[in-house]
């Protein structure tokens, strides 16, 4: 992924996202979604140009747990609907 950070710094970042379905979800998960990697990944990818350019280089590496809890908690709610 490439984005700009807020002080005009483009930086390229790998994202990997690790996830499971619930067991009272299989059936909605394999059923109602079309493709659940290509969504999801298209959610992370979504919130972490968000995220990104509201944070100066050097918070990008210090505050990396924010950023992944920030997808994590975006992403579970907007999976759950």
């Amino acid at each position: 992924l490439e984005t700009k950070t807020k002080d005009n710094v483009i930086v390229q970042i790998q994202v990997s996202v690790q996830y499971r379905i619930k067991p009272d979800a299989i059936y909605d998960a394999f059923y109602k979604l079309k493709d659940e990697l290509q969504q999801i990944t298209a959610y992370v990818l979504d919130l972490v140009r968000a995220e990104i350019p509201t944070m100066i280089l050097d918070d990008v590496f210090e505050k990396k747990d924010r950023i992944a809890d920030a997808v994590r908690q975006e992403l579970t709610q907007t999976m759950q609907e």
